[in-house]
């Protein structure tokens, strides 16, 4: 075997090594990339529920009760409640951020979204989600599924 045939050899051995390395770094960064997401938008929502007025998280925490009235405080807290969400269904939608968070944060979403309150409220916020039209269907979907037994 001569050098050149052996470089080569060794040249055609290293390809699918660097192939992997590359997509394990990607692999690894769109992880770091979600765990990120998920804390600052956690984040994010526990000052939502935290900076509410008490009856806005009282409702929070038990969205089957007597439906509260709206003041503007808690017109202020929803209309930020479903800020956050639309921008986490942007991260979805363009592929920022991965399934499996999507389906947990998804799911509590859709729920809230069905509460007699949001379905309330939705008509007389939806103008201001008028430039994301992917979140205003996804939230009349949501709210045309009928309520599941124990649920509002």
């Amino acid at each position: 075997m001569t050098l050149s045939e052996a470089v080569n050899l060794v040249t055609m051995a290293s390809l699918p090594l660097a192939v992997f390395a590359v997509w394990w770094g990607v692999r690894t960064y769109r992880g770091q990339m979600n765990a990120q997401l998920f804390l600052a938008f956690t984040e994010r929502y526990e000052n939502i529920i935290c900076n509410a007025p008490p009856e806005f998280r009282s409702w929070r925490l038990n969205p089957n009760a007597t439906p509260l009235a709206v003041t503007q405080d808690v017109r202020t807290s929803i209309l930020a409640y479903l800020n956050l969400c639309s921008e986490e269904h942007y991260l979805w939608q363009n592929g920022y951020l991965d399934h499996a968070i999507w389906r947990i944060w998804s799911d509590e979403l859709e729920r809230t979204l069905r509460s007699d309150l949001l379905r309330r409220e939705w008509p007389k916020l939806k103008e201001g989600f008028q430039s994301y039209g992917h979140f205003c269907e996804f939230v009349d979907r949501a709210q045309a599924k009928p309520v599941s037994v124990g649920t509002s």
